[in-house]
């Protein structure tokens, strides 16, 4: 089934959900990580809620998480740090064609 809906995007030329997806999560994240370091939004990269009382259970996975998974699959990594993603996303035009590049290759190797 998995194949079929690959080849179907394929050959209509169509870009995946899931690769729309991380291709907007990134670009926000590069808008983000160039900001300086006084904006709300940028805080809240590095900010670590403060919980009473641990919840029970694997923690919940956050943006943050999701965007260094998608990161590390964009500059085809094993894993990536933060300080890398921001370090890459530093370069607003390399960040930018490096995501408009990777677009179409997203979708049909992405494993989601």
């Amino acid at each position: 089934k998995q194949w079929y809906q690959r080849r179907v995007l394929d050959d209509a030329r169509i870009v995946s959900i899931n690769a729309l997806i991380s291709s907007t999560k990134l670009r926000w994240f590069g808008h983000v990580s160039r900001m300086p370091d006084a904006r709300v939004p940028k805080k809240l990269l590095d900010w670590k809620p403060d919980y009473t009382k641990k919840p029970k259970g694997r923690p919940p996975r956050g943006w943050v998480n999701c965007v260094m998974e998608d990161g590390a699959r964009l500059l085809q990594r094993k894993s990536v740090t933060l300080s890398e993603l921001c370090e890459a996303a530093g370069n607003r035009d390399h960040w930018s064609k490096l995501i408009t590049k990777k677009w179409l290759s997203f979708g049909a190797t992405s494993d989601d």
